[in-house]
């Protein structure tokens, strides 16, 4: 039925494995509160944010993943415009926390000999280590196809349930522009 617990604990999908070499990418996802940074942050989740409908449940379900995302982007957004204090915050920092432990990668990351490189950039741990992760373009790409077979019904629902704070997600600002977000 969809309803409380009754339901699934995963989506409906088998996500593959895939390589990916961790890299400290500056000049994308930055810290900052431009426009730019914003623009790019939205671009992360999928049209919806990313909830689904599964079965015949009256309210959106959040993806982990995305959820994960949201809080990520929130906590980016209180170090740029300053802490606001508030339980939203909070639930973000302690749920990004039980997210890293509960994923518990342990892949082994070497240290750089020296702190700096050449072109005198700081060398951070764990950049160019290769992890082993669930293929995230596959999640995003199965959730934009779920997405697709949204009703108008379903649309304004989760305009209803965002706009309500039930969830304390924005809804607004997640642009979708037909590509692939980067990591």
């Amino acid at each position: 039925a969809y309803i409380g617990n009754d339901h699934p604990r995963h989506l409906p999908l088998t996500v593959p494995t895939s390589n990916m070499i961790f890299q400290s990418q500056m000049s994308h996802f930055g810290m900052d509160n431009s426009m730019q940074t914003w623009a790019e942050w939205s671009t992360i989740r999928p049209p919806s944010a990313g909830f689904v409908y599964l079965g015949e449940t009256y309210l959106p379900i959040d993806v982990s993943m995305w959820h994960q995302v949201h809080c990520l982007s929130h906590l980016r957004s209180m170090i740029a415009r300053g802490d606001d204090g508030s339980e939203h915050t909070e639930h973000c920092f302690h749920y990004l926390r039980q997210g890293i432990l509960c994923a518990a990668d342990p892949t082994l990351e070497e240290r750089a000999e020296k702190s700096f490189g050449i072109d005198g950039k700081e060398i951070f741990p764990g950049d160019g280590a290769t992890h082993t992760c669930k293929n995230f373009q596959y999640v995003y790409e199965w959730t934009v196809k779920h997405r697709e077979s949204w009703t108008p019904e379903m649309v304004q629902r989760l305009s209803e349930v965002g706009s309500g704070g039930l969830m304390g997600h924005q809804m607004s600002g997640h642009a979708h522009n037909g590509t692939m977000p980067m990591m």
